[in-house]
């Protein structure tokens, strides 16, 4: 038993003008009578939802008229729609614009480990002398 309709080459039809409309996947899942979750994986498939793991996607001109969407006092979603972007993409790239910078963003350099919890070198694990912590994945000298 469907609760919801086929998608259909009308349907497909209907959601890709309301996606060139620039109206959000909420607002087209009421025009459809459809769930958000729908919309979305349809949109997916069809490829209206620009990849944003494509290299280059953030060109200077766009970071411009991030900044110019911002200043005018859109909100980050609405921002998103513009610029054919998810929400979390415009939040993210407006932070590092401003020079917040993330753990993410950092280079990853290995840890280092404090002397204390470090095994002296040369000395055995099976040794009498190294017991494993109460996790049992660390060993230190007693």
């Amino acid at each position: 038993m469907r609760y919801w309709p086929r998608w259909t080459p009308e349907r497909d039809e209907e959601l890709k003008r309301h996606k060139a409309a620039g109206l959000t996947s909420r607002e087209i899942a009421v025009l459809l009578h459809s769930t958000l979750n729908a919309i979305q994986r349809r949109s997916q498939k069809l490829r209206l939802i620009s990849p944003l793991w494509k290299k280059g996607f953030w060109t200077p001109e766009r970071d411009e008229e991030l900044k110019r969407h911002e200043a005018a006092g859109l909100s980050a979603a609405k921002i998103a729609v513009q610029l054919g972007t998810t929400r979390g993409a415009v939040l993210g790239r407006s932070n590092r614009l401003r020079g917040k910078v993330f753990k993410s963003d950092l280079e990853r350099r290995p840890r280092r480990r404090s002397p204390a919890s470090e095994q002296p070198s040369g000395t055995p694990i099976n040794s009498p002398d190294v017991q494993p912590d109460l996790f049992g994945d660390n060993f230190a000298c007693a």
